[in-house]
């Protein structure tokens, strides 16, 4: 594939749209290694406004620090890419332009991963330093040093780190996905996110939990298989036995009639949950906490 790199000299993103005429929805970035472009944390070198329709497919996207490989709009698909490597995130999806606010959530909403490969991602360490006196660590780093990279700068751990971050979306689809070896979670649904499947993945050996439901309405995580993960932090937090899929705050009440399909066209064929969430037919093995 042809190669973009950055050679952490030009700037932060890679490829983007111009926000000052709008969303540019509709773009296709396939067969591409996205390298060396230095994002600031908490955005991306890859379709930072979050423009709406985008593909990308069939890319490696890599050693961009300190920040996140792509930032995930509504409609878009991310599929079959390499994301490795990455200094905070493989990706998020998060609205930071005002281009893909669902009517529920007020962010993306119709967003589909699948069969990425999503590893070796938060090599900047915003998960923090750990302490266990257990097994002698003191202000540890949990990135390994061949991981490190120089490029970074300092960064201050704020908690938001792994292979994914979704924020306040409605029908996302994460499917078919093999999710291991990143510092922080496997992937994190954090803050008012809707009708979430995570179904086929494979989710192995995360510093943190395989799964975050937090704070968020219905989901449904089924068929997955999940082994190794969270024995980084769960050593760190001896006093919580932490779980591989980790459900904090989350889920809808009936009362209320529970939480409709996201209703924006681009979410047709897009699950939705709107009684319960659902945690079913999934393979654990010898994770953090036991679980």
């Amino acid at each position: 594939p042809t190669v973009l790199t950055g050679k952490y000299s030009s700037g932060g993103e890679a490829i983007d749209s111009n926000s000052t005429i709008g969303n540019q929805s509709g773009v296709t970035i396939e067969y591409l290694t996205i390298e060396k472009f230095k994002p600031y944390g908490d955005a991306a070198a890859v379709n930072q406004e979050a423009n709406t329709g985008w593909t990308i497919r069939y890319d490696t996207i890599t050693l961009n620090v300190p920040g996140a490989g792509i930032m995930a709009g509504a409609g878009n698909t991310l599929k079959n890419n390499c994301l490795t490597l990455n200094g905070q995130y493989g990706f998020q999806s998060s609205d930071v332009n005002g281009f893909s606010r669902d009517s529920l959530t007020g962010g993306p909403y119709g967003v589909t991963i699948e069969g990425n490969e999503i590893s070796y991602n938060d090599t900047c360490d915003f998960s923090g330093l750990i302490d266990n006196k257990a097994i002698g660590w003191h202000n540890h780093n949990p990135v390994p040093a061949r991981y490190r990279n120089p490029e970074c700068g300092k960064v201050t751990g704020d908690g938001n780190q792994g292979g994914f971050k979704l924020w306040r979306t409605n029908g996302v689809t994460i499917k078919d996905n093999y999710i291991h070896n990143n510092w922080g979670p496997g992937g994190w649904a954090d803050t008012d996110n809707a009708n979430t499947t995570w179904t086929g993945n494979t989710i192995t050996d995360n510093e943190g939990a395989a799964i975050i439901e937090e704070i968020s309405y219905n989901f449904s995580i089924t068929g997955n298989y999940m082994a190794r993960n969270d024995l980084i932090d769960g050593l760190n937090n001896p006093g919580f036995p932490q779980p591989a899929i980790y459900v904090s705050e989350s889920g809808s009440d009936t009362t209320f009639g529970g939480v409709a399909a996201c209703q924006e066209a681009v979410c047709t064929g897009q699950d939705s949950y709107p009684r319960q969430s659902v945690i079913s037919g999934n393979t654990l093995v010898d994770n953090g906490g036991s679980l």
